[in-house]
């Protein structure tokens, strides 16, 4: 299947997901990259990183030399501002520049649901078409969206990949395994 850029992907993904890390300190809330890539790193095992403004400055070379081989960038805030994350720009330029496959994520919350369309837009329009081998990533995680229930959570995520899909992306769900397990509807 080809993507508006013309980019061909001969690859599956596949999401495994992981129960928490067992040996992490609880009182610590940072797990170093290059501890989890020696424990996890296996020819069964793609690493990759997500990334926002909250990672500050990246050093996508070092990134890339840990054996990091794709990274989800989180793109843009929710309809009601629709925002774009600070360093997206800079974190896509350092995925492209150091060989990372680059997908984007979209935090969905209040305002999100009163107006998917217009979100799905502004993202597509500020995207302009650029290459996302791993596509777009509805993030799943606020407390709003969670009291909407499965059904209207379902009926969001097709409004997202209907518009998303139309313009040549790739979608799939971000959110952590409790989400998985009690909110997401299983027809996703």
């Amino acid at each position: 299947e080809q993507d508006i850029s013309g980019n061909t992907s001969t690859k599956d993904f596949v999401l495994i997901v992981r129960e928490p890390i067992e040996d992490k300190d609880e009182d610590d809330s940072t797990y170093p990259i290059a501890d989890f890539i020696a424990k996890y790193k296996s020819e069964a095992n793609t690493i990759g990183i997500d990334v926002s403004s909250w990672q500050g400055t990246i050093d996508w070379q070092q990134v890339k030399t840990s054996g990091v081989k794709f990274a989800i960038l989180k793109c843009m805030y929710e309809a009601q501002s629709h925002r774009i994350d600070e360093r997206f720009e800079a974190n896509y330029k350092g995925c492209i520049d150091n060989g990372i496959e680059p997908g984007v994520y979209i935090f969905i919350a209040s305002a999100s649901i009163k107006d998917p369309e217009g979100d799905a837009k502004a993202l597509l329009k500020h995207l302009k078409g650029r290459a996302l081998p791993l596509g777009i990533w509805l993030d799943y995680e606020s407390g709003v969206l969670r009291c909407i229930g499965k059904e209207r959570i379902r009926d969001l995520t097709y409004i997202y990949a209907d518009i998303f899909k139309a313009a040549g992306y790739k979608v799939g769900i971000y959110c952590n395994k409790d989400w998985y397990d009690n909110v997401i509807h299983t027809d996703l």
